[in-house]
């Protein structure tokens, strides 16, 4: 089991086999959790699955017919890496890995690839809904975007809110999924990935998204 969140489990699947014997790799399971609708999330996955080959994007290999018969929404693909967040405060030494020149030019990088991914779901009218740096994973040296729960038409209004710490104020109280809302948690995820620390300011009354992102004298 790799994680839990508010649609479903993931979980590797280190072995699939066909009938005949032969063995197919290394994949991911999305499956259901048992009180969510599987029907709107699997269509999610159906919509994009021709466009998750594109580069950037974890592929969908298979979506069922029907996730309520197995409970799997989908298979994809394993991406080798780590996720983004575990690599708060350690860029120093993987630009330095990398060799690149700093941190800077690597998290421009970083964003190109992002983007780039971002930008084959958007040219489309889908908007990802959940960019955080736990769904941002560098693997082989660059950018992979994962994980599809949330993908919802430009201008529909998602199944869930996506990360609060990350997610655009509209998107987070509901309003109409627009393509800036991506683009405002890939800031945020960046942010954080940056400088290991909240991207936005903490109040009495909980994250102030209106002043924009975190800046220090220091940063």
């Amino acid at each position: 089991k790799l994680g839990q969140g508010g649609i479903g489990c993931t979980f590797k699947v280190e072995k699939v086999v066909r009938s005949s014997g032969e063995g197919l790799g290394t994949f991911v399971a999305k499956v259901l959790l048992p009180d969510r609708d599987p029907e709107e999330v699997r269509k999610g996955y159906y919509r994009i699955q021709g466009l998750s080959r594109e580069n950037g994007l974890a592929t969908i290999y298979e979506v069922p017919d029907s996730a309520r018969d197995c409970g799997i929404l989908a298979l994809m693909e394993w991406v080798e890496g780590e996720a983004l967040d575990r690599l708060a405060g350690r860029l120093g030494t993987l630009a330095t890995e990398m060799s690149e020149r700093s941190v800077a030019k690597l998290l421009r990088e970083w964003l190109k690839e992002a983007a780039a991914a971002l930008h084959v779901l958007h040219a489309h009218g889908y908007v990802h809904g959940d960019v955080s740096p736990k769904n941002l994973v560098l693997s082989h040296g660059s950018i992979r975007l994962i994980d599809y729960d949330l993908v919802t038409p430009k201008g529909q209004t998602a199944s869930s809110s996506g990360t609060p710490l990350y997610s655009s104020p509209e998107f987070e109280r509901g309003d109409p999924c627009q393509l800036s809302d991506d683009l405002f948690a890939l800031a945020a995820s960046l942010f954080r990935v940056a400088f290991d620390d909240d991207p936005f300011p903490s109040t009495p009354y909980g994250i102030d998204k209106t002043k924009g992102l975190n800046w220090t004298e220091e940063r």
